[in-house]
């Protein structure tokens, strides 16, 4: 079984002091599972991680990505903005997938729906 926790980590907590910003939201997950023992018994153990939530990542990614600005062209000249990108939509497609509540046809449609207004905009912005 496998519980989580939200926690924020000091050093999140004096960049929001400094910086005026959230703090980073980490998830402490505890994986408990069975140790088979060499007399035949078991013995419970638990390990606890420390990871960053999906949305944090996602947060993360779009401002290496975008910037504070959002709308600025300028990121295209970027280096590793291409990288960036395909981490930032993949992190999306994955938050879209976990979403509860929304039938896999729908899902799939909006992937669709998604991949056709890329497609546009690209063409529409990049062509020469």
């Amino acid at each position: 079984t496998t519980t989580t926790t939200t926690t924020t980590t000091a050093n999140s907590r004096s960049r929001m002091k400094s910086k005026k910003r959230r703090p980073t939201l980490h998830r402490t997950a505890r994986f408990r599972f069975a140790v088979p023992l060499p007399s035949g018994g078991e013995k419970k153990e638990e390990v606890r991680v420390n990871v960053e939530s999906l949305d944090s990542l996602i947060k993360t990614q779009a401002l290496l990505t975008l910037g504070f600005r959002l709308h600025s062209f300028e990121i295209w000249k970027v280096p590793k903005v291409q990288k960036r990108m395909q981490r930032l939509i993949e992190l999306l497609g994955i938050k879209a997938m976990t979403l509860e509540g929304y039938t896999w046809a729908k899902k799939s449609k909006a992937f669709e729906t998604l991949t056709e207004h890329i497609r546009s905009f690209i063409q529409k912005e990049f062509s020469s």
